[in-house]
């Protein structure tokens, strides 16, 4: 299964159907014409709210990739950094809370993408990188180019008091703040990284 976010809202790729429709706005097999899957994105980039799309395939290894060939794929990294007192390290930026992660430059694994990020976004001079926490995968549009963005997020630990924000990244602030506030924050916050930060926390 395969979880991807489109202007807030939740399209998964699955082999099976889901146990119940409810809750979805839509459920429907895919039926191996990439271009099909057209209309629905273009649903979803235009209307507000957070709706939920189940498209399944008993061969989801085949929708996967054809999934995926309608996008050009970006490769990125982040950090999910703790300090000792079981706080998360959260980034304010254009109005968002948000995690530090950025894009893979050639060369690097995905792990040194994400502790270069880090480091860059939050001015944190030292960090210890963990395990593998997980993957989001969301859309977006350049001048009217499809984006698939994959981010591989990993454990990290922390215990520095005082940040320099990048501000050429539009970064405003950076802070601690205990897990469950962030998922229930009132201020924006993306939702598939909420959601990934609420598995990786069992909240």
């Amino acid at each position: 299964m395969y979880k991807i976010y489109c202007n807030e809202h939740l399209m998964v790729l699955a082999a099976n159907p889901p146990e119940s429709a409810e809750g979805w706005t839509l459920v429907t097999r895919y039926h191996g014409k990439s271009k099909s899957i057209f209309p629905i994105l273009d649903s979803l980039e235009k209307r507000s709210g957070r709706e939920q799309v189940w498209l399944y395939d008993s061969d989801l290894d085949r929708l996967w990739s054809d999934f995926r060939q309608l996008f050009t794929v970006v490769e990125a990294g982040g950090g999910l950094i703790v300090n000792s007192t079981g706080e998360m390290l959260v980034i304010y930026r254009r109005g968002i809370l948000d995690l530090p992660k950025g894009k893979q430059e050639p060369g690097e694994s995905m792990m040194q993408t994400a502790i270069r990020e880090v480091m860059e976004e939050t001015g944190l001079r030292e960090l210890t990188c963990g395990l593998f926490v997980g993957e989001t995968w969301h859309l977006f549009k350049e001048k009217k180019h499809r984006y698939l963005k994959h981010t591989d997020w990993f454990w990290m630990k922390a215990d520095q008091s005082d940040f320099t924000p990048q501000a050429a990244e539009g970064i405003e602030d950076v802070r601690w703040i205990s897990p469950t506030l962030y998922v229930n924050s009132e201020k924006q916050t993306f939702r598939n990284i909420r959601d990934m930060v609420s598995e990786a926390f069992r909240l």
